[in-house]
């Protein structure tokens, strides 16, 4: 996070989403350049719907698909209150 508040760089990654780790490029692009609030944070999470999710026996693809945008939404929140100085 820049002095203004903008995101300057991000890296999101889901493991949950295909048989290997697999980077969510068009969710850090939501970021890259906004300002650090929870508009962002929501966009972002919601951008993680843009990657072809694994479907198999433990879980459908929409339901990963829901997964990743409820896991990449809360640690993005969780990620912004440590940077505002919180535990």
């Amino acid at each position: 996070m820049g002095s203004d508040d903008k995101c300057t760089s991000a890296r999101i990654v889901l493991g949950c989403a295909a048989p290997t780790p697999i980077r969510v490029s068009s969710a850090e692009q939501v970021l890259i350049g906004s300002k650090c609030d929870d508009e962002a944070i929501v966009r972002s999470s919601e951008a993680t719907g843009s990657i072809e999710y694994l479907e198999d026996l433990r879980a459908s693809s929409e339901v990963r698909r829901i997964w990743g945008r409820v896991a990449v939404r809360e640690v993005l929140r969780k990620a912004l209150e440590r940077a505002n100085g919180g535990q």
